[in-house]
């Protein structure tokens, strides 16, 4: 183990087309939007502190203008065990923030019409426990973590064990299970996304989303990040369905390894810029792998788990070229039509062919 390094990390920005007081406006209304907490400010400079959240820790940022250019600190407040890059992150995303209110002011300066842009940053987001609210830009996340949470809880009223639910009451709720799914009942395709083994087992995954939503709905939008969660998780679980054929498959983590193949696609590409991508994706690779070699020595569902990184690297891919051209998840909304109608046409003959097999 190792301590973080507490000089933290600094970028010189340059003023072009504002002057210093315009500048710290914006700067203020961008800490604002990270949810950051203001500390101390003047005319020349501010002092700033994050709240904290699961990918970041509490640092303080400072502010100071010098004629034309202004000079943005990130350092950690206290020494922690692993360095995180904590202090990169906290410039990358007020950069980011500051870039995009600079643009829609000097739009609205010049008269022209304020235009939403959907190449936020992955790291404009809610943090502490503000993550777990609906926002503007993070709805879906929180709203996943509540229907799972929901059905546990009724299960557990409905008189079944919340730490070790039976095989059997699970696939009475809905589990993913082979036999019955041939047999017509290809719902259950869905609401096993929804379904944990436990209390651990949601747990785990309910942190999952929280990550990986925090990350990657900003920076999506919420109709395709819905549609990537959903369309990987059915994927995962026909590949779960053909692998384990007399076994019941439940849990999220299909469709989150979803999430993660979706960012492993945008980090490989340029849509993600900056020093940060390359942390994010060696650490994205590092939980990838360490899952799935863990998911070899336990009571894990590899398959659903590959079934839905590749399917969901293969719709990032897609996803890619509207991100790279400026369109908004609606005018994307095309390209979703066909990815579920392609998805569930190949779910569909997967099933097909199953049944076949078994008449046979």
């Amino acid at each position: 183990m190792h301590k973080a390094l507490t000089e933290g990390h600094q970028v010189q920005l340059t003023l072009k087309t504002i002057n210093p007081q315009e500048f710290m406006a914006l700067a203020l209304n961008a800490c604002r939007q990270l949810g950051w907490r203001i500390a101390e400010i003047t005319e020349e400079s501010a002092l700033l502190y994050t709240n904290g959240s699961a990918v970041s820790y509490e640092e303080e940022i400072r502010v100071e203008l010098a004629d034309t250019t202004a000079v943005v600190r990130s350092r950690s407040v206290s020494e922690y065990l692993y360095d995180q890059q904590q202090n990169i992150n906290n410039i990358l995303a007020f950069r980011n923030a500051l870039n995009i209110l600079h643009s829609n002011y000097l739009q609205q300066k010049q008269g022209a019409q304020k235009k939403n842009t959907p190449t936020i940053s992955p790291f404009h987001m809610q943090t502490g426990w503000g993550a777990l609210f609906p926002s503007r830009r993070h709805i879906i996340s929180p709203v996943l973590i509540y229907l799972n949470v929901l059905v546990l809880l009724v299960m557990a009223l409905a008189g079944i064990s919340p730490i070790d639910p039976k095989a059997r009451e699970l696939i009475t709720w809905g589990g993913n299970f082979q036999p019955l799914i041939l047999e017509g009942q290809y719902w259950r395709l869905f609401t096993y996304m929804f379904l944990h083994g436990g209390l651990g087992h949601l747990a785990g995954n309910v942190f999952a989303i929280l990550y990986i939503g925090l990350h990657l709905e900003p920076f999506l939008g919420r109709r395709r990040y819905l549609s990537a969660y959903l369309l990987t998780g059915i994927v995962a679980g026909v590949t779960s369905m053909v692998v384990h054929d007399h076994s019941v498959g439940v849990g999220a983590s299909g469709a989150i390894f979803g999430l993660y193949g979706v960012f492993l696609s945008l980090l490989v590409s340029n849509v993600i810029k900056g020093a940060v991508r390359q942390t994010l994706l060696r650490s994205l690779l590092f939980f990838v792998v360490y899952s799935l070699m863990r998911g070899i020595q336990g009571n894990t569902d590899n398959a659903a788990h590959i079934g839905g990184l590749l399917s969901g690297m293969a719709i990032g891919a897609v996803y890619i070229t509207g991100l790279k051209n400026g369109a908004n998840a609606r005018q994307q909304w095309k390209t979703v039509t066909y990815l579920t109608t392609i998805t569930l046409a190949m779910a569909g003959a997967v099933i097909y062919y199953l049944e076949i097999m078994k008449g046979a």
